[in-house]
């Protein structure tokens, strides 16, 4: 369960983090494809689930599934954050 919590942590950080922001920056300068990669929590999901999996030494079958879990639970967070970030929008928009 942690290494699951890390590789969405992770994940979160490489798409929103300001740690990463130059590079985020620089790797969609150079390589356009990047952007659509940044903008999607769910194939970022994957490839840190894939990371993760590995460095903790999982089974091939365990290490596909993993990775697959990660990027949907990616898919099902940013849908979570997407539709807070509605709310909250909405609510101070209402209150201003």
């Amino acid at each position: 369960m942690t290494e699951f919590f890390a590789a969405l942590g992770i994940a979160l950080i490489i798409k929103q983090g300001r740690i990463f922001k130059e590079v985020r920056s620089f790797l969609i300068s150079k390589f356009p494809i990047f952007q659509d990669f940044f903008s999607c929590l769910m194939c970022i999901g994957f490839w840190t689930g894939l990371f993760v999996g590995i460095i903790t030494e999982k089974s091939l079958i365990d290490l596909i599934l993993f990775s697959f879990s990660c990027s949907f639970f990616g898919l099902i967070f940013q849908t979570i954050l997407t539709f807070l970030e509605k709310i909250f929008l909405k609510y101070f928009k209402d209150i201003s």
